[in-house]
């Protein structure tokens, strides 16, 4: 089997779920199937991330000169993908056009396919905004129509997206992400006090992602009892190079910091020092930052909206992200109590097992077979 793989991703110096998902189905499909062989398309934007591609992995560089070079490159792929003579093509970020090929896109959320109204409110109105918002939707729209197999990551995304994407749900296949090798407990002690010396300065660290609702937990922190906030700091970490509004305003505590694009083994140390990790976000597709906390042992407090009960699965505590009060309740819990930190990061140990990138991989090379499977049935007199 000839798969083309849309890895552009890679090639454009992103970060975030969608370019881990990418980089890690990446780098583990073509060893488990080493006799199938993969076309990476990428384009010229920045330089691949996948270094030492094995035998059975070819580059197909696509021109890149500025922003309009994606749209163009969106319309151009197929005919690349038909000179490259490939069987099934994945694209792995929420559309892709169909071709000479079995279509396979993975749509991670329903975002994409939310009103304009909501759109606007949740992720700004400047022209160029809504022109892209409307453009994303429009192509997942096209590719739900189009693709021969609909991948997403958790069942939750699943039902949203065929009540809103007009797919019926027993065409859409959920398949779990999972962290990375670098997220895993620091055994080491001397290595754990190194790291406690570098990134903490209060006995108990509170660590959060500065982009998902911080808000909420810089609402709930201030509901804590004197006593536990004088011991206590909140770490947000980021993604984007400066903090949000409600976090530089709460930076004026000396117990609030923000931290820009930790690299991955930074992050992963946060996590190992972490007396919670808390996820208050509105909404998830599936919320890689859970498993990667679960999997360095963090006890985990977190939203119960979207996929997340469904990926923590009782190994954290769930609030209701409009209930700050609730919240508070849970933190003075875990922050006041070692054996319940104790029994929260055993929970979160168990519960990361369910996740690997190898199961991720090997189901999505089992929807690749199926979906050629049914092209060539559905071409047959």
């Amino acid at each position: 089997m000839r798969i083309g793989f849309d890895a552009r991703y890679l090639s454009r110096g992103l970060v975030g779920g969608v370019r881990t998902y990418v980089f890690h189905l990446a780098r583990t499909l073509p060893g488990l199937a080493p006799d199938d062989e993969f076309v990476y398309y990428i384009d010229a934007k920045a330089p691949f991330e996948v270094e030492r591609c094995p035998s059975n992995v070819s580059l197909r560089t696509l021109p890149w000169i500025s922003p309009l070079s994606t749209l163009a490159n969106d319309m151009r792929i197929a005919r690349w993908m038909a000179r490259d003579l490939v069987d099934v093509a994945h694209f792995p970020g929420n559309y892709g056009p169909r071709g000479a090929y079995a279509l396979v896109v993975t749509v991670h959320d329903a975002l994409n396919l939310f009103r304009m109204s909501e759109h606007r409110r949740g992720f700004g109105r400047k022209p160029r905004q809504v022109a892209m918002m409307a453009y994303l939707g429009w192509q997942t729209r096209r590719a739900l129509a189009d693709a021969d197999s609909v991948l997403t990551t958790s069942e939750h995304a699943r039902g949203e997206i065929a009540r809103l994407g007009g797919r019926r749900p027993d065409r859409i296949v959920a398949i779990h992400e999972a962290a990375g090798e670098e997220f895993t407990p620091v055994t080491d002690p001397a290595a754990l006090e190194s790291a406690r010396a570098c990134f903490q300065r209060r006995p108990l660290m509170v660590l959060a992602d500065g982009i998902k609702n911080p808000e909420a937990l810089i609402e709930a922190y201030g509901l804590l009892p004197d006593a536990i906030r004088a011991r206590t700091e909140i770490v947000f970490f980021s993604r984007e190079t400066g903090p949000r509004p409600p976090v530089a305003a709460a930076m004026a505590d000396p117990a609030v910091r923000f931290l820009a694009r930790p690299s991955t083994a930074d992050l992963a140390l946060l996590m190992n020092l972490a007396a919670v990790f808390v996820f208050p976000s509105w909404y998830e597709g599936f919320g890689i930052p859970l498993v990667e906390a679960m999997s360095c042992g963090a006890p985990v407090v977190a939203s119960t909206r979207g996929a997340i009960p469904e990926v923590v699965a009782g190994a954290g505590l769930l609030f209701d992200v409009e209930r700050p009060a609730e919240l508070a309740r849970h933190l003075e819990r875990v922050l006041e109590s070692e054996a319940v930190r104790s029994d929260l990061r055993a929970r979160s140990l168990a519960r990361a097992k369910a996740f690997s990138w190898h199961t991720t991989a090997r189901r999505t090379l089992e929807a690749y077979r199926a979906a050629v499977e049914a092209r060539l049935s559905a071409e047959r007199p």
